[in-house]
């Protein structure tokens, strides 16, 4: 039997999801040149990787919220769905990164763990996040 504090299975996905991003949304938030070569470096691309960082920062807190309420509903599937959605993208920039060793120099090609751990973290995000789904 679980443990009467914790949430039910289908509610972890939500979970996960905010405790890897609540992370990755700091770090674009508050330095967000430092995820890029110093050659790429503008201010421009210093408002887009902050705004980024944002938005990472909003879904950790919609996550928190459907972690924590106790239903499982049409709001909490479709959002599933999205963060799912979301997942594929960082899944295929590992990938890619990895496949033909784009940016693996430097600094940046250790950024939050690089781009094998970000493959492994974003495919568990995005696989129980479907199963949460498919078990709702």
């Amino acid at each position: 039997m679980a443990a009467p504090w914790l949430p039910p299975p289908h509610h972890l996905p939500f979970l996960l999801h905010a405790a890897i991003e609540l992370f990755a949304g700091l770090k674009f938030t508050l330095t967000p040149l430092a995820q890029i070569p110093a050659r790429s470096a503008s201010p421009d691309i210093a408002l887009v990787i902050r705004s980024y960082g944002v938005l990472l920062l909003t879904t950790a807190a919609m996550s928190l919220h459907l972690g924590f309420r106790p239903v499982y509903d049409d709001t909490s599937a479709l959002f599933s769905l999205a963060m799912v959605a979301y997942h594929m993208s960082p899944i295929y920039r590992a990938f890619t990164r990895l496949r033909y060793g784009i940016g693996m120099d430097g600094p940046q090609g250790r950024v939050l763990g690089g781009p094998t751990l970000h493959l492994a973290v974003h495919g568990a995000c995005l696989a129980s996040l479907v199963a949460g789904w498919m078990g709702s």
